[in-house]
């Protein structure tokens, strides 16, 4: 969960990288090139872990990822998110990443145009 926290709730793993970010009420600092934002207030962490093992246990896996884990792809109805993103390794069942995709709550540090966007 260290990644998942790290990138996609703090925003503290490259910051000034393409994110999404769980609404977690969380102030994102700015860096470099990122600006300051205060995420929508919908969820708390423990709703992100709740969320993650929710996907799993709920739909079968998409697709392969990247040749080294399964790919899972979630509406969880809630939270103002419409898409979630859950990638598990084959080799020892251990979360790689997992990050909202789309929803009403759910921002994105756009490193190709310098802005924060709502994808909705």
């Amino acid at each position: 969960m260290s990644h998942i926290s790290g990138r996609h709730i703090e925003g503290s793993i490259s910051p000034n990288s393409y994110t999404s970010f769980f609404p977690t009420g969380r102030k994102i600092p700015a860096d470099v090139v990122r600006t300051e934002f205060t995420l929508p207030s919908k969820m708390v962490d423990t709703d992100v872990e709740k969320l993650i093992f929710e996907a799993i246990e709920k739909v079968s896996p998409k697709s392969i990822w990247n040749g080294e884990g399964l790919e899972y792809v979630f509406d969880p109805g809630k939270y103002g998110i419409s898409e979630i993103v859950v990638r598990v390794y084959k080799s020892d069942g251990m979360v790689a990443t997992a990050f909202p995709r789309r929803g009403s709550s759910v921002w994105v540090w756009d490193n190709t145009l310098n802005i924060w966007v709502n994808k909705v």
